[in-house]
């Protein structure tokens, strides 16, 4: 029985050199929501915990919608901000006083 290791491995087919993306380009497809399979276009992402029945209703409503849940979400937040886009201001201009003056720190 031949061992297993790297003198048994069959090389894969070569691949393609990545095609690399300008700055303008990542930021155009991330605002489009269009980044699948674009190496460094990522979305930001983050991992949210629902609670059963608001994860029931985003499950429900995007799909009645036609929407993935990620764009169902989106719109959700989208809406807020516009209904909250002065407050929203208030906020990051408070942030950036503290910030400032040492009172927060910079959070990434």
């Amino acid at each position: 029985m031949p061992k297993k290791g790297k003198e048994n491995h069959v090389p894969e087919k070569e691949r393609k050199p990545r095609k690399t993306y300008s700055q303008e380009e990542k930021t155009t497809y991330k605002s489009e929501g269009c980044t699948r399979g674009r190496k460094g276009c990522g979305r930001d992402r983050i991992n949210m915990a629902f609670a059963p029945d608001v994860f029931d209703y985003i499950r429900t409503m995007s799909s009645a919608s036609g929407q993935s849940m990620t764009q169902f979400v989106d719109l959700v937040l989208r809406k807020s901000m516009a209904d909250n886009a002065e407050l929203y201001h208030q906020a990051k201009a408070l942030t950036e006083t503290l910030k400032a003056h040492g009172l927060v720190e910079e959070v990434e």
